[in-house]
């Protein structure tokens, strides 16, 4: 392993083709455009869309859910990136006048088993199913990096950038829905079923997409629901408001 997380300033070595493509890019992006940030992600994770292959974490989980055993390598170290805190980075490049490579990724370095076994706890599901190997147990046709760490102290130090731990990224991925799934959840952390109280809920969502102010909104269901379900809801459009429109997906 690597005594310490790469910079952009450090010498880019890739150990395969993707890799070579990637920084072929980047050189010439730095040479023909006179305005420019690049950014470099690492293992990307939040909730596919329909027609995506997914991510680790969903692998791990769904393996896991499956009570199916998982392989994954113990000597391959990495920095997990939420897909929200990549468009809040390129969103703060946007408006940086500095020109540049950027380090767009999470703050913790992990290894791929690390990871799945955090996944498996705070899913609260059997890790026992996890199986740690290393790399040369593996047998990965593609060569891939033992140590791709990489430094957002410059991102931080710029344009402010603060990303998410692995499990605030596993929950803010949790809030990002499908329209059907927003209703499911929505009635459940409501504690209601009936199709009165679906249509209500089901109609203030649509309300507060199109109003994105309208924070007190839950307040009005209170002739509709009880207490301990206005507090559930009332947690639900907070994580929202917390999160951002952006994992909320219409």
């Amino acid at each position: 392993k690597s005594t310490r997380l790469y910079k952009e300033e450090d010498e880019a070595i890739p150990v395969n083709y993707y890799g070579v493509t990637k920084l072929k890019a980047e050189k010439i992006i730095a040479s023909i455009c006179s305005n420019y940030a690049i950014v470099r992600v690492v293992v990307v994770y939040g909730k596919a869309l329909p027609g995506q292959h997914g991510n680790i974490l969903q692998l791990v989980a769904n393996r896991l859910r499956n009570g199916e055993t998982i392989r994954v390598v113990s000597d391959q170290w990495r920095t997990p990136t939420f897909v929200g805190d990549i468009s809040v980075g390129v969103e703060k490049l946007m408006f940086h006048t500095a020109n540049g490579i950027y380090h767009i990724c999470g703050s913790e370095c992990l290894t791929i088993a690390e990871i799945a076994y955090r996944v498996a706890d705070f899913l609260k599901l059997d890790r026992s199913l996890i199986e740690p190997v290393t790399t040369e147990e593996m047998k990965e046709t593609t060569p891939r990096p033992r140590f791709s760490g990489l430094s957002i102290e410059k991102a931080k130090a710029e344009i402010g950038y603060t990303p998410r731990t692995l499990e605030e990224g596993m929950e803010a991925s949790l809030f990002y829905f499908t329209a059907e799934e927003s209703r499911k959840v929505i009635s459940h952390l409501s504690g209601v079923g009936n199709s009165h109280h679906g249509a209500v809920v089901s109609e203030l969502l649509c309300q507060i997409l199109n109003d994105k102010g309208s924070w007190g909104a839950p307040q009005r269901l209170n002739g509709s629901f009880g207490t301990s379900g206005l507090q559930s809801l009332q947690q639900f459009f907070n994580a929202v408001q917390r999160y951002g429109f952006p994992f909320l997906r219409m």
